[in-house]
Formats: structure tokens, C-alpha cells, sequence
């Protein structure tokens, strides 16, 4: 304690006014910046030391229960997550163990069925790079992220942009997106579009040129590989970057189109039931967050009596 406040109750009571974000009320700037001079001279209303430390006590037992409901709920996604991969994995994959995988690097299976056939990469998907220049402005800017591709929000965008677009190349609906960089650190490095945009020209963008082929089973199957970082041996470099041509010499195994649509089905039905639960649970820890915050303004703002 110090001055007459309890240190954790300024906290908590500083994170009440970014809540309600009446704390960018007194910044200055276009980016809303507010320097400490600003913010030391700004009124706090304090209730008695013993009030505040009560308050604390309230709330550091009710928000630690509320973050641990959180981490259960996050703990189930992770789990869902998990059963989903291992669904895709029995439908187009086999379970190669890692030292067999080394040995026979040049497949990402154990077993090809009996009527499928196997087939390179180079045969089915043709790289393109079709840069957006001065048409920069025609296109929605689309992100590949753990939901696929998506258009990105510019209304309240996040992260960092370049100076230019006019180096972005264009996607179409059918087109395959791989980041064949730092692999390891990234969330998910494969996406199917079924968007038209532009995307960052760092990423490789494919199109199936192949007849007989499914693009929702090859993108099944991408993410098979993606998911257990089958990539690995191919790593080149600091940066774990994939050679798009030792990428395209690998090889894949392909049933018959009527058994890829079935494929394709069945993982459709059962991957969708896996999202809609994780959708559920990511709605309960929005809810539960949305309560966390409720709470903390209501004590800390004498709306609720807690002590």
C-alpha cells in the first residue's frame, strides 16, 4: 500500500476505463497516444483502503474462477481441434510413423489403397503469380488464417500493412494459397480459396489443372499434411522455406473422383460437427469474458457492494 491506495485496485481500476475506452478520451493525436504526464494528472476515485482491499480480494477470487472456467472451455477446443485432425488423418492419410516417414521421404502415406494411384504434385497443381499492380484498389484483401481464406476487415483492421499493395497477386475462387515459409511458427500454411482478392506475394498461389481431381479432397488432404508438418524434410535455410519445385515433385495418393467426393462428404459432415461444438465453446468464452469485464466495472465502479 502506498499514498492511501491499494496498488491492484488502480489496476483494476484502470482496466475499467480501457474496457469502456473512456481512457482515449484524454489522448491526443491521431493515434490517441497519452503520455504519462497526461495520465497522472487525470482523477481517480478512491473508497477507503480497507474498502479496496476487500474489493481486490472479491475480485481476484471471482475473476481466477471465471479464467479458470475460460482455460477449461479453451482446453475442450483444443481437444475438438485435435479429433478433427485425427478425422481428416484416417480419411486421406496413413499413420506413418516418424522414422519411416524419414525413410521414405518422398511420401507423405504409409499404405496407397488398392484403386487408388499415386501421382506428383507438378501433374495436378500449376503455380501462379499474377501480380495486381495499379488494380490494387479493384480487390478485397484476403488473409489465410486457421478458418482458411478469409477477407480481411479493414473497418477495424489489425496488424501491420505495407506502403503499397501493387505487389499482392491475385486469387480466385479454385486457387490454392501455401505459405512455404517459416512453417514451424505458422498457424496454418495452406488454405483453398472461395474468395476473389489479392494476398501478399511472399505466399505461392496454385490452381488444379488436372482432371478427375476433387479441390475440396486435395484440400483435405493439404491440411493433413500441414497439420503434421509433413513438410519438415523439405526444409531449406534459416527460415524452414519449402522449394516450390521439391514440393511439386512429391508425390500423393488419389482414389478414383467418386470416392474423393465420398471422402469429401463424409469429412464434410463430421469436421462440421467438430466446428459447430468448437463455435459453441468459442461463444461460451466470449460470454464468460464479456461476464469477467461486467463484474470488474460494477465493483470497482461502486455498483455492486462487495465490502
Amino acid at each position: 500500500m502506498n499514498h492511501g491506495f491499494f496498488p491492484r485496485f488502480v489496476f483494476y481500476y484502470l482496466h475499467t476505463w480501457d474496457i469502456s475506452k473512456e481512457i482515449y478520451r484524454y489522448g491526443s493525436g491521431l493515434r490517441q497516444s497519452l503520455s504519462w504526464e497526461d495520465l497522472k494528472y487525470l482523477p481517480c476515485l478512491l473508497p477507503p483502503l480497507p474498502e479496496q482491499e476487500g474489493i481486490v480480494r472479491y475480485l481476484d477470487e471471482t475473476t481466477e474462477k471465471i479464467d479458470k472456467a475460460i482455460a477449461a472451455e479453451e482446453r475442450l477446443i483444443e481437444l475438438l481441434q485435435e479429433r478433427k485432425q485425427i478425422v481428416i488423418n484416417e480419411a486421406v492419410g496413413g499413420n506413418l510413423s516418424r522414422a519411416e516417414a524419414q525413410r521414405r521421404r518422398n511420401l507423405w502415406f504409409c499404405e496407397v489403397p488398392e484403386g487408388w494411384e499415386v501421382r506428383r504434385l507438378k501433374s495436378i497443381l500449376r503455380p501462379l503469380k499474377n501480380i495486381v499492380g495499379k488494380r490494387c484498389n479493384e480487390y478485397d484483401l484476403l488473409s489465410l488464417t486457421l478458418r482458411g481464406i478469409v477477407k480481411r476487415d479493414m473497418e477495424n483492421p489489425e496488424g501491420k500493412f505495407p506502403a503499397s499493395f501493387e505487389t499482392y497477386q491475385e486469387v480466385n475462387p479454385g486457387d490454392f494459397v501455401f505459405c512455404m515459409f517459416d512453417n514451424e511458427e505458422t498457424p496454418r500454411a495452406v488454405g483453398l480459396s472461395h474468395l476473389r482478392g489479392m494476398i501478399t506475394g511472399a505466399y505461392d498461389v496454385m490452381t488444379l489443372v488436372a482432371e478427375g481431381v476433387s479441390e475440396e479432397f486435395l484440400n483435405y488432404y493439404f491440411l493433413w499434411v500441414d497439420d503434421g508438418k509433413r513438410l519438415k524434410p523439405l526444409y531449406r535455410g534459416l527460415r524452414k522455406t519449402v522449394p516450390i519445385d521439391s514440393f511439386l515433385a512429391h508425390k500423393l495418393p488419389l482414389p478414383p473422383l467418386p470416392e474423393q467426393e465420398a471422402i469429401v462428404k463424409y469429412l464434410d459432415e463430421e469436421t462440421g460437427k467438430i466446428d459447430r461444438a468448437i463455435d459453441v465453446k468459442r461463444r461460451q468464452i466470449a460470454l464468460l469474458r464479456e461476464r469477467r469485464e461486467i463484474i470488474i466495472d460494477e465493483v470497482v465502479t461502486g455498483k455492486v457492494k462487495v465490502a
